[in-house]
């Protein structure tokens, strides 16, 4: 089964007011699932502590859970994050906008803060 939603699912754009107050651009491939559901392939755009940006052309239901892996563990016990969906963008959106999902860390802080700290050691341009 795919984390993907119908077109007709309510999504929710972040709009052009969002704060970027303690955000940093990086980007990280991660996965994506929810449950026992098949995974989904995500480059991260922006972190902060309390959550990130992820683009992905699938789009997640506002308020499901998912668990957030970066693919740059290679050899090292994977470390993983749960995350909520506040908003999503859709393919077709701003053109300027890439698709993907806004994400609030679950996790408590300091789980939060050392998931944030591997992404951050880790991020290296990448070529899309």
């Amino acid at each position: 089964m795919t984390v993907a939603i119908a077109d007709d699912t309510p999504y929710i754009d972040e709009g052009a007011n969002r704060s970027r107050l303690g955000r940093v651009d990086v980007k990280v491939f991660v996965h994506l699932w929810r449950d026992d559901e098949e995974c989904v392939l995500g480059i991260t755009q922006n972190v902060c502590i309390g959550g990130m940006f992820v683009a992905t052309p699938r789009a997640l239901p506002i308020g499901a859970r998912v668990m957030v892996r970066p693919s740059i563990m290679d050899g090292a016990e994977p470390i993983e994050i749960e995350a909520q969906v506040c908003w999503s963008r859709r393919v077709g959106g701003e053109a300027s906008a890439p698709a993907g999902v806004g994400l609030r860390f679950v996790d408590p802080m300091i789980h939060a803060a050392t998931f944030v700290r591997v992404l951050l050691n880790a991020g290296e341009p990448i070529a899309i």
